[in-house]
């Protein structure tokens, strides 16, 4: 399939789908919503959708762990806590259009975010 791809890069795409340097992209959710709120900032007609396939896409997960080896555990845990307050998890959700899992995060997003079925799929 080389002949019809241009590269293969995990964060380049956004810019170029922006640019409208490329008009098809394999992205993550999040990473194409960007792309989109940059070409609409930019102001030249671009416009950029994700979708998700009838048949379904793959899933990923973003986790905060701390090492058994860490040598300030409790310095960690306290800027874990801190991210799953509802109020931040809330604003990185509005930000990077990724969803969180902390349910009372969920009346503090934005209209645009909490009821994007590519964010928040339906059951």
């Amino acid at each position: 399939i080389r002949p019809y791809l241009r590269y293969v890069h995990s964060s380049r795409y956004i810019d170029d789908l922006a640019n409208g340097e490329i008009c098809l992209a394999l992205g993550w959710s999040g990473d194409i919503k960007q792309a989109r709120d940059r070409a609409r900032d930019a102001g030249k007609g671009i416009e950029i959708d994700y979708r998700i396939p009838k048949e379904g896409t793959i899933m990923n997960f973003d986790m905060l762990a701390v090492p058994a080896d860490a040598p300030h555990p409790q310095n960690a845990s306290t800027f874990i806590n801190y991210l799953l307050q509802p109020e931040v998890a809330a604003k990185n959700s509005n930000l990077v259009k990724y969803a969180n899992v902390n349910t009372a995060a969920t009346p503090l997003l934005a209209d645009s975010v909490k009821g994007d079925p590519n964010i928040y799929p339906p059951p």
